[in-house]
């Protein structure tokens, strides 16, 4: 069951069963009178309105499903519709069929002949044609070349993406000893208040695997190569050449490059584009407005000349308002229902994940200090990389790494696995009486209910607003499509709001059973009002507490959680 169809009431209870709760009647009748409560207390609903919530949810996900449906069949229509413009395109002869030299003309346009003599392509032609050819005539009807594109086109992506070396999922290698600790994880998790993420997840696994982030590769390129913007950046900088026999671009070896690398650092900028999509609170939800854009260019190394025209062209320079306003300018959609919906969801002022990918690639152009854009770009990126690091490491720190070393133990889960019940009532209090994921709203506003929000401390210390929404974005699994998906990558599920109460435990400065007794407090709570009113505290704030450090922790999780 995917995070976009998890709102059913089904979907809940099957989610209540595996994290131990009662049956699923009684479990549906508790979560009920729950929701009941939670919405009186934040200003009351009556019996009728509470079973028109359960009713407008219930349609809601049957929608849902209809939608994920019609997608799958629509996504049918396309490969098909693809195949017959291609069919008609190569049948040159207008036979219906397509011989051995219109099949070579296909693979000719697929790049499948660099590198093979005249032999080798011939060799190429007849074991392709060999391979469909079912009734063995020496041709391919519709039917018999829908399959061999279909072939085709698999082994062109699986060729594109070979050479590739991709960073492990957690951002750097792990020793023998880690790898196996890993490996050894599933085991536990399976009997954790965790499992659901092998059903929720789009990677159903436990951690955002390699797998599903080539997945998210694929649709943001898909995107990126349709743009009227990106088709004439490849033009200029030679990814492609228009080829005046075809009608169309034809690429380049270039693109290719251009591909793998941007492939190989993905991780990196996705991490990046989270983490500064978030920083402006007043903003869109994953999405990157002007004022983030801004704070991540000057972190990644770039000079803003539109700031002060008078400032001198050096290395980095560059006009990033015209650059902002160059690629966020929405295309006409005309008749195309597919291109019109995308751009209902497509934030205006702000740059969703894949027109920041093109982002980076029109910067690496504007960067070069040397004319081979092979180098000039492999330079940028590692550029980039290097002053994120150092600016603020936690914006390229892989959101795997926390749950590998801090939140998947066994004494963690054990904590979440006895307060699940009592985490089910705060989960279900903030989000109300509707069957639904949490927003970043409604996790902020139930962060002040509870006190998190160190109001008392500057921005650049203790827990805001901005650090809670970044510790729900880096809680989220990660979606294959930030455009389809929307609504499941704008939420946050039960299993993530657990997560991101570990975040939040793991930053937020409280004290110790120890601290108590040596500054004769009775209980925390009256620790913590101390020290929010006292000039001068008796309490510290611990510097493992630091958010944006990364600084040793002298706790482990469970403590913290407790």
């Amino acid at each position: 069951v995917s995070r976009g169809n998890s709102s059913s009431s089904s979907s809940r209870r099957r989610n209540q069963r595996a994290m131990g709760a009662p049956p699923a009647q009684h479990a549906a009748d508790k979560a009920a009178a729950a929701r009941l409560e939670a919405k009186e207390s934040r200003g009351g609903v009556n019996e009728k309105q509470f079973n028109a919530g359960q009713l407008a949810a219930k349609k809601k996900a049957e929608g849902q499903a209809d939608a994920e449906m019609e997608r799958f069949f629509a996504d049918q229509d396309a490969l098909q519709d693809e195949a017959r413009q291609a069919f008609r395109k190569y049948d040159a002869d207008n036979s219906n069929t397509i011989d051995a030299e219109e099949l070579r003309a296909v693979l000719a346009d697929m790049n499948f002949f660099e590198g093979l003599d005249d032999a080798g392509q011939t060799e190429l032609v007849q074991n392709t044609l060999g391979e469909v050819d079912t009734n063995s005539n020496g041709t391919l009807n519709f039917s018999e070349f829908t399959s061999c594109f279909n072939k085709l086109k698999t082994k062109c992506e699986e060729k594109e993406s070979e050479g590739v070396k991709l960073p492990s999922i957690f951002g750097a290698e792990l020793s023998a000893g880690e790898q196996l600790r890993v490996k050894a994880m599933p085991k536990m998790l399976d009997r954790s208040v965790f499992l659901p993420r092998k059903s929720e997840a789009a990677s159903k696994d436990y951690f955002d695997t390699t797998a599903v982030r080539d997945k998210m590769f694929k649709a943001d390129w898909a995107r990126i190569d349709k743009k009227a913007s990106f088709v004439a950046f490849k033009q200029e900088v030679g990814l492609a050449v228009y080829d005046s026999k075809a009608g169309k671009l034809k690429p380049q070896p270039l693109l290719k490059f251009f591909k793998t690398a941007l492939r190989g650092q993905y991780d990196m900028l996705c991490n990046a584009y989270t983490y500064y999509g978030c920083r402006d609170v007043s903003g869109a939800f994953h999405a990157m407005d002007y004022s983030e854009y801004i704070e991540f260019a000057k972190s990644a190394g770039f000079r803003d000349t539109s700031a002060d025209p008078k400032a001198p062209q050096k290395f980095g320079a560059m006009n990033l308002l015209n650059l902002f306003a160059d690629l966020n300018e929405e295309e006409e959609a005309g008749k195309n229902k597919k291109k019109a919906k995308e751009n209902e969801v497509n934030i205006d002022d702000a740059f969703m994940r894949f027109e920041f990918l093109e982002l980076v690639m029109r910067m690496a152009m504007k960067f070069p200090q040397t004319a081979d854009p092979k180098a000039a770009f492999q330079g940028f990126l590692i550029f980039c990389r290097n002053n994120l690091n150092r600016d603020a490491k936690v914006s390229v720190e892989d959101r795997n790494l926390f749950r590998k070393d801090r939140l998947y133990t066994p004494e963690t889960c054990s904590v979440f696995f006895n307060f699940q019940h009592e985490l089910r009532s705060i989960y279900t209090t903030m989000i109300g009486t509707d069957f639904k994921d949490a927003t970043v709203e409604e996790w902020l506003w139930l962060c002040k209910r509870i006190g998190a929000v160190d109001a008392h401390l500057p921005a650049e210390k203790g827990v805001h607003d901005v650090e809670l929404s970044l510790m729900f974005a880096w809680s989220q699994m990660a979606m294959t499509d930030e455009i389809k998906d929307r609504d499941s990558y704008t939420t946050m599920s039960f299993t993530e709001f657990l997560e991101a109460l570990g975040r939040l435990a793991d930053v937020k400065d409280l004290p110790t059973k120890d601290d108590l007794e040596a500054h004769g407090y009775e209980n925390a709570l009256e620790a913590v009002a101390e020290t929010e009113r006292a000039k001068y505290p008796k309490l510290q704030r611990r510097a493992s507490s630091e958010f944006y450090t990364y600084p040793e922790k002298t706790r482990s999780l469970d403590k913290r959680l407790v």
